[in-house]
């Protein structure tokens, strides 16, 4: 699975590239690429593994409109509310959201507010606001092999970001993230991926202890 993502995440990153440099004005590129600019320096000093990225692109901005008509212009077909486009043996999704059209009030929060971080050339949100999305996804994500990605995702966010975590304390409470045992299960019954950058037991085990402090905070009684 892991080798899968390296190969598609190097065709995605090119689009990516793109259309980024073609948006105009307010954006914020979230989701697994966001992940990967946040964690990628700090896995390769510790681990010397360069972190996967995504093979989706997921951008919240201020005008969908005209996003809407950069990814026709680079040939992305419109199915549902998303954009895809071919690409050898699999599909590129893109999904882009804007203030009052999204499913994730917290990238929504992080936009208006300006929690944001500039990366090189991107700008994405605080790490925390990843965080607490990749929790809150893990519950209802349908798709195991996303999930085992979220979850990824999740780790390494706790792993290698600076974060604050009154902060996530404050967003879980706020935006009424409910954690469950599931996820925690899910979470400790995956974190096996991790061997695959080079984390021994020991380190996995410790990570999953710091984790389950921080999903303490959200835990419904």
């Amino acid at each position: 699975m892991i080798e899968d993502f390296y190969k598609y995440s190097k065709i995605s990153w090119e689009y990516l590239d793109e259309i980024w440099r073609k948006i105009r004005g307010e954006k914020m590129l979230i989701g697994g690429w966001a992940v990967h600019l946040l964690v990628n320096d700090g896995l390769k000093i510790n681990k010397r593994k360069e972190y996967i990225g995504s093979k989706d692109i997921d951008l919240f901005v201020e005008d969908l409109e005209r996003v809407f008509d950069i990814l026709v212009s680079l040939g992305f077909e419109k199915e549902d509310n998303r954009f895809f486009k071919e690409e050898r043996d699999f599909k590129i999704f893109v999904d882009v959201f804007s203030p009052g059209n999204t499913p994730d009030p917290l990238m929504e929060y992080a936009f208006i507010n300006n929690y944001k971080l500039r990366i090189n050339n991107f700008i994405v949100p605080y790490p925390e606001f990843l965080i607490v999305s990749k929790i809150n996804t893990i519950l209802v994500r349908g798709m195991k092999e996303k999930r085992i990605k979220d979850i990824l995702d999740l780790l390494m966010l706790i792993s290698f970001s600076k974060y604050d975590i009154d902060l996530i304390k404050d967003l879980i409470r706020k935006h009424n993230v409910y954690i469950s045992s599931f996820v925690i299960k899910e979470i400790e019954e995956n974190s096996y991926v991790l061997k695959y950058f080079n984390f021994d037991d020991k380190e996995i085990e410790s990570l999953i202890k710091i984790l389950e402090r921080v999903l303490l905070y959200g835990r419904n009684p």
